[in-house]
């Protein structure tokens, strides 16, 4: 009595598309419980979906023949926090709209240089006073001739104002800057526009415009620092120019004080010698004197206070003029710093999970090695050793089992070489289509219990 064959193999495709199923319920379910809706003091959250549709319009179903899901998340925030986001969407629109209009008052302000020929004039520094003595029927007489009655200031060096060494100052040092600028800036155009010409931008294009225009202001914002070098090398040419007429001054009124001491020291010996007898002349003179200093002394402090309010006032203009420059730049700033648009927070949520596909190779392996358990058993019951060899060179070649990827030769016979991989695998294999091969060279296939098709490689 022969031995028995094997128990038959379990159905393992059947197992997989089970195990497929019960990992897609599971995962349905994990995502209906992830979108729950929320509502807080701020405002909603909701979960909507309804079933995806192809390219082509068609509704989509998954491998269980179950609708796949397409969700929409709608966020709604409570009407009043509604109205003061729309009121911020509007402010922040109308600041912006109103900087962007400013932009061409603010170009325009930048691109001219400063002009401070309309601004007034530098004050002029007093001059000193020329003191005479008052001399009547009580005066010294010729007795007294050598005193120095009067200091003559007329011929000392004048305070003149800074504006001719500022302005000589500002031209060098403005002639000097675009010495170097011009030929950089000329040197620079010309190869932006050889750099845009192989680029195959054209000088009517709005590339080459805009490309122009970041040039020209570039080359503008050089231009003007330029100039504001020169006026800070001019201010400081005329405060350099100021302090050295004021210290030639003050030499030459102190050379003409030590020259007047000098005379009074001299005849102060004769006056000495007279003063009993000319004592109320001179106390007269003495007042007349005084009188007439104090009164020079008032005329040169009006004509100083009137030179330094010339002074602050052309300061002042200047400032306003630099101040007014950059005004609408700073407007433009203060626009836009403004209130940030904010959002309610809601709770996250997790993604829905992947329930994979079903695993057709390995349930194709699992039946092939349970085919195979099975054939060896028959074989031993039966001592077919030769067709358990020969089975051994059996692949499983089926189409239904393979995702092909390319052809890449041609058997004589007539079918096909795929690169292929089996479901489930990453790497690519060499080999043939169970279905052509059967096609041409039906004697090299074979039918598996299973239903599938293979090829007899070690005959192919």
């Amino acid at each position: 009595m022969g031995k028995k064959s094997g128990p038959p193999p379990p159905d393992y495709t059947a197992a997989a598309q089970q195990q497929q199923q019960s990992n897609a319920a599971a995962v349905m379910q994990q995502t209906w419980a992830n979108r729950a809706d929320q509502t807080n003091p701020w405002g909603s959250q909701t979960w909507t979906n309804q079933q995806a549709m192809d390219d082509q319009g068609k509704p989509m179903v998954d491998a269980n023949g179950q609708p796949v899901l397409k969700w929409q998340q709608t966020t709604t925030v409570d009407p009043q926090l509604q109205a003061a986001l729309n009121s911020q969407i509007n402010v922040q629109l109308a600041r912006s709209q109103q900087a962007e209009q400013m932009i061409p008052q603010m170009q325009q302000q930048f691109g001219q240089p400063i002009d401070y020929s309309g601004l007034s004039r530098w004050g002029q520094g007093p001059q000193a006073g020329n003191l005479q003595a008052t001399t009547g029927a009580y005066g010294f007489g010729p007795q007294t001739q050598g005193v120095q009655r009067g200091l003559d200031f007329g011929n000392v060096q004048q305070v003149q104002g800074g504006a001719p060494a500022m302005q000589t100052a500002q031209n060098a040092a403005y002639q000097q800057a675009t010495s170097r600028l011009d030929p950089q800036w000329q040197q620079q155009q010309t190869q932006l526009e050889n750099q845009l010409a192989q680029s195959g931008i054209s000088k009517n294009s709005d590339a080459y415009t805009r490309a122009m225009a970041d040039f020209n202001r570039q080359k503008t914002d050089a231009y003007n620092q330029a100039t504001y070098s020169s006026i800070g090398a001019g201010n400081q040419a005329a405060q350099q120019q100021q302090q050295m007429d004021l210290a030639l001054r003050g030499q030459q009124v102190g050379e003409i004080g030590q020259q007047g001491q000098f005379a009074n020291q001299a005849a102060n010996q004769a006056f000495q010698q007279q003063l009993a007898q000319r004592q109320y002349g001179l106390q007269q003179q003495q007042q007349a004197f005084g009188q007439q200093q104090n009164l020079g002394a008032q005329n040169f402090n009006q004509q100083m206070a009137q030179a330094n309010y010339a002074n602050q006032l052309r300061q002042q203009q200047m400032q306003e003029m630099i101040q007014q420059r950059g005004f609408s730049l700073n407007e433009m700033q203060a626009l836009l710093n403004g209130q940030q648009v904010s959002m309610p927070q809601f709770g996250g949520y997790q993604a829905a999970g992947n329930a994979g596909g079903v695993d057709y190779s390995g349930a194709a392996q699992n039946q092939f090695n349970a085919g195979m358990q099975g054939q060896s058993a028959s074989n031993a019951a039966t001592g077919q050793a030769i067709g358990g060899i020969a089975s051994m060179a059996m692949m499983f070649s089926d189409a239904r089992v393979k995702q092909l990827i390319k052809p890449v030769a041609l058997d004589p016979r007539g079918f096909r070489i795929w690169w292929f991989r089996y479901f489930g695998e990453t790497l690519p294999r060499l080999g043939v289509v169970a279905q052509e091969v059967r096609e041409h060279a039906p004697e090299l296939v074979h039918e598996h219990r299973s239903g599938l098709l293979m090829v007899d490689y070690s005959r192919l």
